[in-house]
């Protein structure tokens, strides 16, 4: 079994990683907003596909699915060694996930409790 100090760190590395994912989503999109508002027709006809294409290849919803079997062995984990659900184990052990983690669980099916979101 995980000691909670190392659940932490995991959890932390799986919702950073997904924040980071995230941010790239962000960008893609301010990026083809720009493209898509730009005064040169050319470069609006050159670049909104491609923009477009990459923004689909890094949307937050497909990369959660690449760190699901990760996250979900992380939270599967604590479930089988414990006998408890994933959301009873942090609040009874007084620990929090970050707001990435959660929102990382989320898009993989999982919802944690608000009270067990730092």
């Amino acid at each position: 079994m995980l000691s909670t100090s190392e659940f932490l760190s995991q959890q932390f590395v799986l919702g950073e990683s997904y924040a980071g994912y995230v941010q790239v989503q962000e960008m893609m999109e301010s990026g083809l907003t720009l493209v898509a508002s730009s005064d040169d027709v050319e470069a609006s006809i050159d670049l909104t596909e491609p923009y477009s294409s990459n923004l689909d290849e890094v949307g937050a919803t497909t990369q959660a699915g690449r760190l699901a079997t990760a996250t979900l062995a992380l939270i599967r984990h604590i479930e089988t060694r414990t006998g408890q659900s994933f959301n009873n184990w942090l609040y009874t052990n007084g620990l929090k996930v970050t707001r990435s983690f959660a929102d990382l669980s989320e898009a993989l099916g999982v919802t944690v409790n608000a009270l067990n979101i730092e």
